[in-house]
């Protein structure tokens, strides 16, 4: 490999790591605003039981953000 190759290459390697990371980050934002629209319930005036439901409905919207992260 010559020189002109051999620079052609780093070239190439590092506009891949630009898009890996500029991707890596779009995912970033898009997961964050995702939790931003989380509604944790409210848990004045509530009985334990219906705190515990309010609690687990969020399992499955932070398990999907999990998968997805």
């Amino acid at each position: 490999m010559d020189g002109n190759e051999k620079a052609q290459h780093n070239r190439d390697a590092f506009q891949l790591e630009r898009l890996i990371l500029f991707t890596d980050a779009v995912f970033a934002i898009a997961i964050t605003l995702l939790v931003i629209e989380l509604k944790v319930p409210e848990l004045e005036h509530r009985t334990e039981r219906e705190a515990w439901h309010g609690f687990l409905q969020l399992i499955p919207k932070l398990g999907s953000v999990n998968s997805d992260w």
